[in-house]
């Protein structure tokens, strides 16, 4: 598929959930005008370019949870650039990027993020399994997409506002750390999404689609560490306390509990070490 084509496309969901919402239009609500759909997708196509090399940079940084910098830097200059107010550090992510535009209510939040996976490098365009770096990081998800798709759109959306006196705020977030689980619970306990109207998560898929209401769980994770304490084999056993039987006789009993779960409850486990 045509880079710009696909890109488009994925902006384009992301526009028509905007405007679906109808309460980014000034009161009385409408939905949004050919016009105004005109003057996004042309927003889009001049800067089809930039909004491709923004993600292939990103894509080549490969950067893991936690370790984003320079994807958060490049993300954090490209959105000043474009009018937007910028912060990161929030909830104590230093790799977490916030940024707004606009002023008042509505104010409509788009969350994604950027992160790479271990051991994911891939060489761009092929199908079968090439790595980059064998062994390094790598977006085989494609997180890296987000960053285009999400700039481009906060960025078409912006010059329909400013067009045509549009009240309201875009926020952007970039999460990090996505594939541990780990920013989002943070970031709303801190608050920072206690006064949005409205949130939009963005993730690549094999379609192209929109969808409301509870689409995936909330989830979680832990880290459990079991020490165990030696002893003489042949001598005093007795005395010894096996960390390996803990580790697996939890391993059992999440195993056996999944049996028991509500269709809305999901248990998983690795061990890491």
């Amino acid at each position: 598929m045509n880079k710009r084509l696909s890109f488009a496309a994925f902006l384009a969901c992301t526009l028509a959930a905007l405007f679906a919402t109808g309460r980014i239009e000034p009161p009385p609500a409408h939905a949004a005008t050919e016009e105004q759909k005109k003057l996004a997708w042309a927003a889009i196509e001049r800067n089809a370019d930039a909004i491709v090399t923004l993600s292939d940079n990103i894509y080549y940084f490969a950067e893991l949870g936690m370790q984003e910098q320079e994807s958060a830097k490049l993300l954090a200059e490209t959105l000043r650039s474009i009018g937007f107010r910028v912060r990161s550090g929030d909830a104590g992510f230093p790799t977490h990027v916030w940024a707004e535009w606009g002023s008042g209510s509505p104010r409509i939040a788009i969350v994604t993020e950027v992160d790479a996976l271990p051991e994911g490098s891939q060489t761009p365009g092929s199908i079968e399994r090439k790595p980059l770096i064998p062994g390094a990081p790598g977006h085989m998800e494609g997180h890296n997409t987000h960053a285009g798709v999400t700039v481009g759109a906060a960025y078409a959306l912006k010059q329909v506002m400013e067009r045509d006196k549009i009240p309201g705020t875009i926020v952007l977030s970039y999460g990090p750390a996505e594939e541990q689980l780990v920013s989002r619970p943070f970031l709303v306990r801190a608050g920072l999404f206690k006064d949005i109207d409205a949130a939009l998560l963005i993730h690549i898929g094999s379609t192209f689609g929109t969808g409301v209401g509870l689409m995936n769980y909330g989830a979680i994770s832990a880290e459990f560490t079991f020490r165990g304490k030696t002893a003489h084999g042949a001598q005093n056993p007795w005395d010894g306390r096996d960390a390996v039987y803990a580790v697996v006789l939890m391993y059992t009993g999440v195993i056996a509990r999944r049996e028991h779960l509500r269709p809305s409850a999901r248990a998983h486990r690795s061990r890491t070490h």
